[in-house]
């Protein structure tokens, strides 16, 4: 004999359940992007940050360790070496590139220096006379670029102010900062040139559309062995 199983109240969902449901998990899945993407946002942030405070580490440490030994702060000067333009500062007044020179220990009898400078330039490349940005994302940012040739020999022995600067070619070249804010960095020559004043400005972002991130440090550098 054959037993009839009745299930009673059994339904399924209805439309009205499941569109709730469906508006809820929609709910809940916008809440979760909205979270993720805010965290993404302040993690952007917080790399800017770490990323200009680096490179505001980066060029003072370089130009201080630099500067200090330097025996000779060349002011006042427009000269091309090795393709690229320098305009130092005259003493109180400020300019966007520095060079030096550090006597050199040799046991040759004559005085040689190392000729150093510094000089901002754009992060970018020319490619057949057109222009190619290197980061789309910060497309105004510049570099801190520093120049080393070494054994220059100056015109009258033991006076670098008669070093030849635009006979100067080669010389090593290398990055010394990034991102740098090429409206508010300089370097100040005092008066008395015993010192440069480096304002080491910086900015990055890192999304397109997302807000600066800047630092900036005004640094003394004291010169040891200054003649100006």
């Amino acid at each position: 004999m054959n037993k009839k199983i009745c299930y009673r109240n059994q339904k399924g969902l209805t439309l009205i359940e499941m569109t709730v449901t469906y508006f809820s998990l929609l709910l809940m899945l916008s809440m979760a992007f909205a979270f993720w993407g805010n965290m993404k946002i302040g993690s952007s942030i917080q790399q800017s940050q770490i990323d200009t405070r680096q490179n505001m580490r980066n060029a003072i440490n370089f130009l201080q360790r630099d500067v200090r030994k330097a025996g000779y702060v060349i002011p006042n000067v427009n000269v091309t070496i090795s393709g690229q333009v320098f305009n130092t500062p005259s003493a109180g007044e400020t300019a966007q590139s520095i060079l030096f020179a550090i006597p050199e220990n040799n046991n040759s009898g004559s005085i040689t220096y190392t000729v150093m400078g510094y000089f901002l330039e754009k992060n970018s490349k020319t490619i057949d006379g057109n222009e190619i940005i290197l980061d789309e994302v910060n497309p105004e940012a510049y570099n801190l670029k520093r120049i080393e040739i070494k054994g220059v020999i100056p015109e009258t022995p033991d006076r670098p102010e008669t070093i030849n600067l635009s006979s100067l070619q080669g010389g090593s070249f290398r990055t010394a900062a990034q991102y740098i804010d090429k409206d508010l960095f300089f370097f100040y020559l005092s008066d008395d040139g015993d010192y440069v004043n480096v304002n080491a400005a910086f900015k990055k972002r890192q999304q397109p559309n997302s807000r600066y991130e800047s630092n900036s440090q005004l640094a003394t550098i004291s010169l040891r062995n200054k003649r100006l």
